[in-house]
């Protein structure tokens, strides 16, 4: 059940997940950091690399080989506090492993929300063309197993596997929902046309004033 809220601003989290133009849209929002401000969206952080923190700080998973500690412990609360000393009236955080978000977790950090509405934005995309993305970025990460190998696991549809944890829309639709957000959008990707091209020609800039 959504929280009651009174304040009139949102925070708005894009979840992901993986493979569905996620890192394309992370670009456009930091290209168009000031852009957004100017328009009354707050987008926490100086980099790109800042919302993956608070991602991180969001899902209780702090620790990672390589990274201290207090790069991204407490993350999402100071994102808020920086939000909440601006005028703005919303804030956008977005990290694609949060569609991975546990229940606990996700009620967390709609519970720190406070009296923001809390907006969740999911993306989805046609199973095929997500299926072959999501091996090919398992094999340039070294994760050499056979495509057939992987759909194997894929196809026996087990809740732990974290392709289905990510991408079992039903699942991750009534996590957030649970979880008390206000509203969960999801967005329907369009299939890949030939010699399409992406974002409007290659444009990255914002239409902000646009409706």
């Amino acid at each position: 059940m959504a929280r009651p809220v009174a304040s009139g601003r949102r925070l708005v989290l894009h979840i992901g997940p993986t493979k569905t133009g996620t890192t394309t849209i992370r670009k456009v929002l930091w290209k168009n950091h000031a852009v957004l401000r100017d328009a009354g969206v707050f987008v926490p952080g100086t980099r790109l690399p800042d919302h993956f923190q608070i991602g991180k700080d969001i899902r209780g998973r702090p620790l990672v080989k390589g990274h201290h500690l207090s790069n991204w412990e407490g993350a999402y609360q100071r994102a808020l506090r920086d939000f909440a000393a601006t005028d703005c009236h919303t804030m956008l955080v977005s990290d694609e492993v949060l569609a991975l978000t546990a229940d606990r977790w996700a009620a967390q950090a709609v519970e720190m929300a406070g009296d923001l509405e809390v907006h969740v934005i999911y993306c989805m995309r046609e199973l095929s063309g997500l299926l072959i993305s999501q091996w090919q970025g398992r094999v340039r990460n070294g994760i050499a197993d056979p495509l057939d190998d992987w759909l194997t696991q894929i196809r026996a549809h087990d809740e732990d596997n974290q392709f289905w944890r990510a991408h079992d829309a039903p699942v991750v639709v009534a996590r957030w929902t649970a979880a008390g957000a206000t509203r969960v959008h999801v967005i329907t990707l369009p299939p890949p046309r030939r010699h399409a091209t992406p974002c409007g020609g290659g444009s990255s800039r914002l239409p902000v004033g646009a409706p």
